[in-house]
């Protein structure tokens, strides 16, 4: 390795890693007016450091090293995130203040009547007023959703059983593709068809979206579950 690679590796990794540990070690403001000068400045050299290493290394190094310090550039950023999650744990989560008994629906678990997984309780329908944006920054249309009445979400709020249908609708809807994959795939295995592992991809393709549908559908409905068992837990050891 030559000088002038020794200098770029240390130059590169030096500013990402610094970079790096101040945002596991500080805990810096997102709004950038209340952040220090110093550590804008070791952010944004850092995040130069990162973008050559990425898509200009390989053209000043060579293949081998750029690729050598690209790798080294994801592993500083994966330690550094790792470090951060580590360090989010074990900071004592804010308790959400509690639900207001006019904003609560029915205090018992009931699937038939929507729930809020942010607010963990059933609570009234509200109304959000959604308004999105071209690429300019301008209104393109405004229309309002239902949502919880509390929190305002309209993500989290959902009735369970229709939850629990949609779920079992879209595992019906990905059966169809995946049975076509998986025939595809034997097909091209036996027989050596690359029109049939083209024909597998994309049916692959057309998995992913309603996987990552029924993938949301699963995630609400255990937090509902969840939520059902603590409460039923509560009244057993009330009632005892």
């Amino acid at each position: 390795m030559q000088t002038i690679d020794v200098v770029i590796f240390t130059v590169v990794i030096t500013l990402v890693t610094l970079a790096m540990a101040q945002t596991v070690i500080f805990k810096l403001s997102s709004d950038s007016t209340q952040v220090h000068v110093i550590h804008k400045i070791i952010g944004r050299l850092g995040l130069g450091a990162a973008g050559f290493a990425l898509f200009l290394s390989v053209f000043v190094l060579g293949e081998n090293k750029g690729v050598l310090l690209i790798l080294i550039v994801l592993a500083i950023a994966a330690i550094g995130s790792f470090l951060q999650k580590l360090k989010k744990r074990g900071e004592p989560k804010p308790e959400n203040p509690p639900v207001p008994d006019d904003q609560i629906s029915s205090h018992e678990p009931d699937a038939t009547l929507a729930w809020c997984a942010n607010c963990q309780t059933h609570t009234y329908p509200g109304k959000q007023t959604v308004t999105p944006t071209d690429e300019y920054g301008n209104v393109t249309s405004t229309y309002q959703v239902e949502c919880c009445g509390h929190c305002q979400s309209h993500m989290l709020w959902n009735v369970p059983s229709t939850i629990r249908k949609t779920t079992y609708g879209c595992c019906g809807c990905a059966t169809v593709p995946a049975l076509i994959m998986l025939a595809c795939l034997i097909w091209g295995w036996l027989y050596g068809s690359q029109n049939g592992f083209a024909l597998a991809a994309i049916m692959a393709v057309l998995l992913l979206p309603i996987m990552g549908f029924v993938t949301w559908f699963v995630y609400l409905h255990t937090r509902w579950r969840s939520w059902v068992k603590r409460q039923r837990t509560q009244s057993t050891s009330q009632t005892g």
